[in-house]
C-alpha cells in the first residue's frame, strides 16, 4: 500500500508540474491530457499508456524520464540493503570480482548498495563506474552511457578517475554505433596522455583503451565514406591508433601477466588486418581466410574459461565478415558470411554478449541486401522463434538496429516452434 501510495503522489507531483510550467488551468490541463476534469487526477498508481504519453508531452520530458520517476522515484539507490554489513570498498571488491565471472545482475544489486553508502563524490563516481561495466557486461549500452556520465556530474574527482569514465563514456558511444561522439571523447582522453606519461596500472590500461576505442570507431567508419579517399583516410587513422593500442596493451600484458591485457592485443591485431586490407597492402580472400582460420586454432589455444580470449577471436569473425561485405561478391561473399556469422553467434551465445549478436545480425542482413542487388534476386531470411528473441532483444539494446529489425521481421519467412 505505501509503494502504491508514493507511486501515485509522484504522479500527482509530476500532473501539478505541468500545470504550472505551462501555465494551465485544471481544466486546460485535462483538455490536454484527453481526461474529464473532474478526474484529471487519476485514482490508480498504474495510469495507461496514452495518459502517460500526454503527460510527457505536457511537460516537454521524454517518454521514459516520465516513466522512470512514477516507477522508480529520485533515489533508486536509497535505502537499499547492504549485503552482510559490507563496507563500501568490501562492495567495490565484490562487484570487481563479480563481474569478472560474468555475474553482472548479482553485481548490480551489490552496485545499488554501493550507491546509498557513497559519501564522498569519488566513491558515487566509482559506483557508477562499476555501474557502467555491469551495464556493458549485459548489453545495456544506453544505460553504460547513463552510468557513466552520472559519474562524471559529481564533482570534484581526481583527473585520471575523470579519464577512466571517459573512456567508458566514448567504448558505449562506440556499442551504440554513435561513432563521431566515440572518436571524439577517446581523442581527449590521448590528447591528455600525450602530455602526461601514466604512472600507475590504471592510468595505462586507460591509455590503451581510448586508442582501442578510436581505432576500431574509425575503423568503423571505413564503410561509412562515398568515395575511396575518404575510406583510406579513415583507414589510414584506425591502423595508427590499433597499431599503438596494440603495443600499449602487449607491453602491459607481459609487465603485469595479465592475460585480459594480451587478448585485448589480439583483438587489435585483428583489427590492423581489417583495415589493411582497405590500405591494399593486403589481399581480400586471403585475410579473410587468415582471420577465420584463426578462431578454432585461438580456442584451442587459449583457456576455454576466459571470455576475454574468447570475446577477442569473436572479433576476428567480426573483421572478416566486414572485409567479406566491402570487398567480396556472389558465393564467395555468401559463404565466408555464413561461416563468420555462424561461428560469431555461437561465440556470442558463449558469453551472452549482445554487441557481438547484433554484428552477425548486421552481417548477414548487410550480405543479403548486396546480394539482392547484384542479382535482382530475393534473399529474405529463414528465422525461427530463438531468433526472433535475439532479433527483439537486439532491438531493445541498439537504437540504430530497430529499423533493421523491423526490415528482418516483415521479410523473413519464420518457422514457428511448435509449443507444447
Amino acid at each position: 500500500m505505501g509503494d502504491r501510495m508514493n507511486r501515485q503522489e509522484r504522479l500527482y507531483k509530476l500532473l501539478d508540474l505541468a500545470r504550472t510550467y505551462r501555465g494551465w488551468s485544471r481544466k486546460e490541463l485535462a483538455r490536454a491530457l484527453g481526461r474529464d476534469p473532474a478526474h484529471v487526477y487519476p485514482d490508480t498508481d498504474n495510469p495507461k499508456i496514452d495518459f502517460l504519453v500526454a503527460l510527457a508531452d505536457a511537460l516537454e520530458w521524454p517518454l521514459d524520464a516520465v516513466v522512470e520517476y512514477l516507477w522508480v522515484g529520485l533515489s533508486p539507490e536509497a535505502g537499499r540493503e547492504v549485503p552482510g554489513g559490507m563496507t563500501f570498498d568490501e562492495l567495490d571488491r565484490q562487484v570487481m570480482e563479480l563481474e569478472q565471472r560474468g555475474e553482472h545482475t548479482k553485481a548490480l544489486e551489490h552496485i545499488r548498495a554501493m550507491h546509498s553508502l557513497a559519501r564522498t563524490p569519488l566513491e558515487h563516481a566509482r559506483a557508477c563506474r562499476r555501474e557502467c561495466s555491469a551495464w556493458d557486461g549485459l548489453g545495456r549500452y544506453s544505460k553504460s552511457l547513463a552510468a557513466a556520465q552520472l559519474g562524471l556530474r559529481q564533482r570534484p574527482l581526481p583527473h585520471e578517475f575523470q579519464l577512466v569514465l571517459q573512456a567508458l563514456m566514448a567504448n558505449a558511444h562506440y556499442a551504440l554505433g554513435d561513432l563521431t561522439p566515440a572518436i571524439g571523447i577517446a581523442s581527449c582522453v590521448i590528447d591528455w596522455f600525450a602530455r602526461h606519461v601514466p604512472d600507475s596500472l590504471q592510468g595505462e590500461a586507460t591509455h590503451a583503451f581510448a586508442h582501442y576505442v578510436r581505432g576500431n570507431s574509425q575503423r568503423e567508419m571505413i564503410g561509412s565514406t562515398d568515395g575511396q579517399d575518404g575510406a583510406c583516410e579513415w583507414a589510414s587513422r584506425a591502423q595508427a591508433d590499433l597499431a599503438t593500442a596494440c603495443r600499449l596493451y602487449q607491453e602491459a600484458g607481459e609487465r603485469h601477466d595479465r592475460e585480459d591485457f594480451r587478448a585485448v592485443a589480439n583483438t587489435c591485431a585483428g583489427g590492423l588486418l581489417d583495415v589493411e586490407v582497405e590500405l591494399g597492402k593486403r589481399d581480400a580472400n586471403e585475410t579473410v581466410d587468415v582471420l577465420l582460420a584463426g578462431v578454432p586454432t585461438a580456442q584451442t589455444a587459449a583457456p576455454r574459461d576466459r571470455s576475454d580470449w574468447v570475446e577477442s577471436w569473436a572479433w576476428w569473425c567480426v573483421f572478416a565478415g566486414g572485409i567479406a561485405l566491402r570487398r567480396l561478391d556472389g558465393a564467395r561473399l555468401q559463404q565466408v558470411v555464413a561461416v563468420a556469422s555462424g561461428t560469431l553467434l555461437e561465440l556470442a551465445d558463449r558469453l551472452d554478449n549482445w554487441a557481438l549478436r547484433q554484428r552477425a545480425l548486421l552481417m548477414q542482413h548487410h550480405a543479403n541486401e548486396k546480394l539482392a542487388r547484384q542479382s535482382g534476386l530475393r534473399f529474405d531470411a529463414t528465422i525461427d522463434d530463438e531468433d526472433m528473441r535475439i532479433i527483439a532483444g537486439t532491438m531493445g539494446r541498439f537504437p540504430g538496429f530497430r529499423p533493421v529489425g523491423w526490415r528482418i521481421l516483415e521479410s523473413a519467412k519464420v518457422v514457428r516452434n511448435e509449443i507444447v
